[in-house]
């Protein structure tokens, strides 16, 4: 059952195969940040020791992992974080053959001019102009001199370095020496990219039980009987059973006590015996369950509006009953009251007669 097609079309692409290659087959998006700080950095310091430079090598190269392989490994990554840290300045060099070449040219002009005599027209070159050429030709070999490169840092080998603990601490490898050298991120992002989300196995075809369920209820019956001894991981049951027959109950009675046999207990998916589900999409079933709990929610507020209403009637009936009888208590202490003095005033008549 698709979306364009309610039974099986040969050109229908069943939901469970789509959804099995997509976990096969979803890939880990590549995150070198990501890979660094969960992966790679594994003691959270910044940089790697020889120990994680051993775990990203495996991890790349795979293993067994050759020696010359770590080596040419953590030399590439060394060479880059000199180069990048340290970097070597390029060397000034200034010619000074054509200034010297032209201080001979004009000296030996003037001699040839000298040793001509009056035979041509030479122009003499003036004092101040051969001082000035000279000078140049001075300053030009003492600027050659001062712009050369110190011997600070060495130019870095183009061949394999032997990279110790005493170059990892002077140079230390961190993220942006990773990013700066292609030719190990090229290496990295070539085997992490292989990497799949989900663990998946595939299994053969001796864990999968693909049965035909037919109209006789004997056959059925004995197809199921091989399931359940073998206990299959994957059954697959096919529905040939032409329900319009009489005996279509027993094959369903059938499939019913195998699939109490393995499964006797429901899960919390199912629902109670003799309900069905009504809805075709969870949104429908989502606005029900809304809506079931707003009428549950207006029938909790009117509960709890009459309990108030009712035990404030209780407590005002209360109140005044106990006025009530207040009043008559002290009526009554009145007229004792009052038959105490007429019977004084009496006896007092009696005294006086």
């Amino acid at each position: 059952m698709t979306s364009k097609h309610s039974l099986r079309n040969p050109k229908d692409m069943q939901y469970a195969f789509s959804y099995f290659y997509y976990l096969i087959h979803k890939k880990v998006p590549f995150d070198l940040d990501k890979l660094w700080a969960k992966e790679i950095d594994i003691n959270r310091d910044g940089y790697l020791n020889e120990n994680e430079l051993r775990t990203l090598a495996i991890n790349v190269f795979s293993t067994p992992l050759k020696p010359t392989t770590f080596k040419e490994f953590k030399s590439d990554l060394y060479k880059t974080c000199m180069e990048l840290r340290h970097p070597t300045p390029a060397p000034v060099i200034v010619e000074e053959s054509s200034s010297s070449d032209s201080s001979d040219s004009s000296s030996s002009s003037s001699e040839s001019s000298e040793d001509s005599g009056s035979t041509a027209a030479v122009p003499v070159i003036p004092a101040t102009q051969t001082a000035t050429a000279t000078a140049v030709a001075t300053a030009t070999a003492t600027v050659t001199a001062t712009t050369a490169p110190k011997a600070t840092t060495p130019a870095v080998d183009n061949n394999t370095l032997e990279v110790g603990q005493k170059e990892l601490e002077a140079c230390r490898i961190d993220l942006e020496v990773l990013k700066a050298s292609n030719k190990t991120l090229m290496e990295i992002h070539k085997s992490y990219a292989k990497r799949t989300m989900y663990r998946t196995s595939i299994e053969g075809t001796d864990e999968v039980a693909f049965l035909m369920v037919d109209d006789n209820d004997n056959s059925t019956q004995t197809k199921l009987d091989g399931v359940r001894q073998r206990r299959h991981k994957f059954i697959c049951l096919n529905d040939n059973i032409n329900h319009d027959k009489p005996t279509a109950h027993l094959v369903i009675k059938v499939i019913h006590d195998f699939y109490e046999s393995l499964f006797p207990f429901p899960s919390s998916f199912e629902l109670p015996p003799g309900q069905t589900n009504h809805f075709r999409y969870i949104h429908e079933i989502i606005d029900k369950k809304q809506e079931e709990n707003n009428k549950n929610n207006t029938f909790i507020y009117i509960f709890g509006v009459v309990g108030v209403m009712i035990v404030m009637l209780m407590w005002k009936r209360s109140k005044r009953s106990s006025n009530g009888n207040h009043h008559s208590i002290n009526g009554i202490i009145g007229g004792v009251g009052n038959k105490s003095a007429a019977k004084q005033r009496s006896n007092k008549r009696y005294m006086i007669v």
